[in-house]
């Protein structure tokens, strides 16, 4: 029996790599303490095996090592060297460093310098008394060792923990002198200001200096955990490092995508003037898609009363309208527009305008139109397409040859792209005959349609009959002379087209013609199956697909995916779909861009008695500023279900919150009040109410 875990053993060592960790261990835990079978396996082999439990756990190795060293069997010089260095690794059982350490000596070898720091390294951090450490420091010096930066800032670290920080200073500034520390060293304002005005501030001084030498000495090592532990012991006794020290730590956060520190850091941190720091983090969010995050960062920006500079704002704004995040870009722009920034930033005006319009904020568009009025800020060519597309959405795309004709009156070049908003806004609103129009008179005027002009052709002939799409399919494919080809989107609205008219077989032939010609579907055909799903085979279904989907193709969904599953989720009126696709979008801090939403979250959840879940969306929209109206428009949702349902003290707690808000009460909301106060029967309230209305 004994020899099969030996024969294992050596089969496993083979293809040790491939192997799973704690199957091999459990084979070799057989033997470990049987000394005559480990002798079955050479040196060679055993240090195979340890090299493998190393890499993910190191205890195992250890263990095994010990087990060797605790039988005398014959181990080298570099056996012991490795114990010691798990032994570090592990950041333990310093006894058992200190054991190793002296068998390496007895056994007449001589502990090199990396056997030292290992020594050092663990004893120090496991608290061993500092006359043992300097024993063997004088030991290293006997042998012209040098201790490294590493094991000397573990020696400061545990000094100050010992209120010894005069050594500990003494220690530092020897660093400094071999050159221990990393190049560029920025010293703290504290301590320059101490070596100008010759008047001690005492400890402080020292200890600011001390933790932010090393924490710039271990981010230059790429030792972030160890610069992580010290930047939290510098704000222990002082808030305010310097802007240099914060924003060397928080940039070693973003670069490991280590948000959660950052958030924390830049939460407690208290210095002035670090807006960039804070810019810079947000965008590292925006970029990843981070926006759970991002969401914390805002909140932690508001509180701190953190101002961007114009740039800045210009900045964060842009990076949000280019992922799709309307109502974040918003929030952001009013921010900016209280401080009286962004006058003359008609190109943000005009991003600000397109993703309002794409998500239909129709109230949004009227501001940002007002503000620029205000400004006196002129249009452009650009935000006349806007307009052209705005007249779609509001269902007046006739209003669209009026904008085409004021931009003629104001001698603006007309090109391409605004022949093809035209197109597309008729095209939107199902007016074939318009759009056809149009793309005439861009072929009169010189400029040839792109597959993208025919594509919005094919959504305009879908609502009205398949001939016109069968029609229009057929001049794609033989028009040959202007080059233009099919790309995913025509077939996307093919899809869209005959599957919403059912016309099956049809679309089934699309659906094949897609898979020969090599197309990948993104995630617009996906969309289009959605929604067709929900409408065939019901909300359930259509989850369940579109999930497996996403994941079979590897695609990721993008704002306007979220917001669309939240809105046939509200749809499907299935309170575990809702909870599910709400749960998502807030856990990655993503808003609602139909922020009417919010209204409809809280009337279903109101009137299912999920008092808590409406209770946690009114804070959503509270704490993320999503839209002061919206949140009143909310809470007078809430009040009224509350009163159905003779919840009389959570509808006062949500008038005491409007008055703690300090927000404005519109008329339904004081409506609703009288309403609540008459039922409990509480005059003097209802009294109250009439007089702050009055």
């Amino acid at each position: 029996m004994n020899n099969i875990y030996i024969s294992e053993i050596k089969r496993n060592l083979v293809s040790l790599e491939k192997r799973d960790i704690e199957m091999v261990y459990s084979i070799v835990e057989k033997i470990l303490y049987k000394p005559k079978l480990l002798n079955n396996l050479t040196i060679l082999e055993i240090r195979k095996l340890v090299k493998f439990f190393s890499k993910k756990k190191p205890l195992y190795a250890i263990t095994i090592l010990e087990a060797l060293r605790d039988y005398e069997f014959k181990l080298e010089h570099q056996d012991y060297s490795m114990i010691l260095k798990l032994y570090r690794i592990l950041e333990d059982n310093h006894i058992g460093a200190m054991y190793t350490f002296e068998v390496l000596k007895t056994q007449g070898f001589d502990p090199s310098l990396k056997d030292y720091l290992n020594l050092l390294h663990v004893i120090i951090i496991k608290g061993v008394n500092f006359k043992q450490v300097f024993n063997y420091i004088e030991e290293m010096a006997s042998k012209d060792y040098q201790v490294d930066y590493y094991v000397n800032s573990l020696i400061i670290d545990r000094l100050i923990e010992v209120n010894n920080i005069t050594v500990a200073g003494k220690i530092l500034m020897d660093m400094i002198e071999k050159g221990q520390v990393t190049h560029g060293l920025i010293l703290p304002n504290i301590f320059k200001k101490q070596q100008e005005s010759d008047v001690t501030s005492g400890d402080l001084s020292l200890y600011v200096t001390i933790y932010s030498v090393l924490i710039q000495t271990f981010i230059n090592h790429d030792h972030y955990n160890k610069a992580v532990e010290f930047y939290r012991k510098l704000l222990k006794k002082y808030l305010t490092p310097d802007k240099q020290i914060v924003e060397m730590m928080i940039s070693a956060c973003l670069t490991r995508n280590d948000n959660k520190i950052a958030q924390e850091f830049l939460l407690h941190t208290q210095t002035s003037n670090i807006n960039h720091i804070f810019f810079n983090t947000m965008n590292h969010c925006i970029k990843n898609r981070n926006f759970k995050d991002l969401f914390k960062l805002y909140e932690i920006s508001w509180y701190k009363n953190i101002t961007f500079t114009e740039r800045e704002y210009h900045d964060l704004i842009y990076s949000l309208c280019i992922e799709d995040c309307a109502t974040d870009s918003f929030i952001i722009y009013k921010d900016a527009r209280s401080k009286g920034l962004l006058k003359e930033d008609l190109f943000i005006f005009n991003k600000l305008l397109r993703i309002m319009v794409k998500y239909e904020k129709i109230k949004e568009v009227k501001i940002i139109k007002k503000d620029m009025e205000n400004l006196k800020i002129k249009p452009n060519i650009e935000t006349y397409r806007i307009m052209i597309q705005l007249a779609s959405v509001q269902g007046v795309p006739e209003k669209s040859e009026m904008i085409f004709q004021e931009i003629y009156r104001e001698g603006l070049s007309i090109d391409y792209t605004t022949f093809s908003s035209l197109i597309k806004c008729f095209a939107d609103s199902g007016n074939l005959k318009k759009a056809k129009r149009a793309l005439n008179i861009m072929f009169q005027s010189d400029f040839k349609p792109t597959i993208n002009d025919y594509n919005h052709l094919i959504r305009a002939a879908g609502k009205s009959s398949n001939y016109d799409v069968k029609s229009i399919g057929i001049s794609i494919l033989r028009d040959t002379n202007q080059e233009i080809k099919p790309n995913i989107d025509t077939y996307n609205y093919f899809l869209e087209s005959y599957l919403s008219s059912n016309y099956l077989s049809v679309a089934k032939r699309v659906y094949k013609t897609i898979i020969k010609d090599g197309f990948k579907f993104n995630l617009e055909t996906f969309h289009v199956f959605f929604k067709y799903w929900c409408k065939i085979r019901g909300y359930k279904d259509a989850f369940e697909l579109f999930y497996d989907q996403l994941e079979y193709n590897n695609l990721e969904p993008s704002i306007y995916t979220w917001n669309l599953l939240i809105n046939k989720a509200i749809e499907s009126k299935s309170s575990k779909i809702i909870r599910k696709i709400y749960d998502e979008l807030y856990n990655r801090g993503i808003k609602l861009n139909n922020t009417l939403l919010y209204i409809k979250l809280v009337t279903f959840w109101g009137y299912e008695k999920e008092y808590n879940k409406v209770e946690d969306i009114i804070d959503h929209i509270r704490i993320g500023r999503i839209d002061e109206d919206i949140l009143i428009d909310s809470i007078t949702e809430f009040i009224n279900i509350c009163i159905i349902h003779k919840q009389y003290d959570k509808a006062e707690n949500l008038w005491n919150l409007v008055q703690h808000e300090k927000l404005i009460p519109n008329e339904n909301l004081y409506n609703s009040l009288i309403k609540l106060y008459t039922k409990m029967n509480d005059d003097n309230k209802l009294q109250n109410i009439f007089k702050i209305m009055n």
